[in-house]
């Protein structure tokens, strides 16, 4: 039947991306009142809001021209705009995820100031920097013309990486992306049980500093649908799921990246 299940990715990510909006807003008119005292991790995560809501925008606009059903009911022309919009909207998902994970470490960077914590942070930013512009022009040459990607009927003759290629390619990146969560996870641990404060506190702290775990869980629960993305051909109706998770990980990524920088609050409710 000509169905639809993109209603659910439009529900779920439209209403996150109002508590998002709400946390980023508050963080950084946290970070303006009274007096502006904006860092870099304040400057990555609005970097990274900006790419992220375009990459979002694009897919909704994406559904307009039949993602999310059965690409046997959609025109061939809707097919082909769809799949524009979709490169352009992958194209900025990981990008949009480093900002984010580049803030959390400039954050992390405030709070201790030791040579090795400070060398360990900047080599990750770095690392996720140059990770991100190998993926930049992986998706760029991925086939040749690249067009193809969008309209393979009018491109017989374009070359493409092998597609087990890409799928290690993409295992690789969800690696990297979940070792990065559990990463910042454990290195508050490092200091948070030093510090001069109640237990109570402490444990807060880590809770909240302890999110990005909900990231990682969401790249894990993407890679079965990587693995069968494409097998049935029918790949408008398969991108949802793949898609609606891929925002979810930005989504939690950006809650975890912002609520720290709540804790005053959340320590006087104690």
């Amino acid at each position: 039947p000509d169905v639809s299940n993109a209603s659910t990715l439009v529900g779920i990510t439209s209403t996150l991306y109002i508590v998002v909006l709400l946390l980023v807003g508050g963080r950084l008119y946290t970070r303006l009142r009274p007096a502006p005292h904006l860092g870099w991790d304040d400057y990555m995560i609005t970097v990274a809001f900006i790419l992220a809501i375009t990459e979002w925008g694009l897919l909704i606009a994406s559904i307009r021209f039949g993602v999310g059903r059965h690409n046997y009911y959609v025109p061939p022309a809707a097919q082909v705009t769809a799949q524009k919009l979709l490169l352009a909207s992958e194209t900025l998902w990981l990008p949009a995820l480093t900002f984010i994970k580049v803030s959390i470490a400039c954050m992390l960077l405030r709070i201790k100031h030791t040579r090795g914590w400070v060398m360990f942070l900047r080599f990750m930013i770095v690392f996720l920097i140059a990770f991100c512009i190998a993926f930049g022009v992986f998706m760029l040459l991925i086939c040749r013309p690249l067009a193809v990607v969008w309209d393979p009927i009018s491109h017989p003759n374009a070359v493409c990486i092998n597609p087990k290629a890409v799928h290690v390619f993409q295992y690789f990146s969800l690696a990297i992306m979940l070792i990065t969560d559990l990463v910042y996870t454990a290195l508050p641990a490092t200091f948070i049980w030093k510090m001069h404060r109640r237990l109570r506190e402490k444990i807060v702290l880590y809770v909240l500093m302890s999110l990005g775990l909900f990231a990682a869980v969401t790249s894990m629960v993407k890679l079965p649908l990587i693995k069968t993305f494409g097998i049935t051909g029918d790949t408008l109706w398969d991108t949802v799921p793949l898609s609606l998770w891929a925002i979810l990980e930005q989504q939690v990524g950006f809650i975890a990246a912002c609520i720290p920088c709540f804790k005053a609050p959340f320590e006087r409710l104690l």
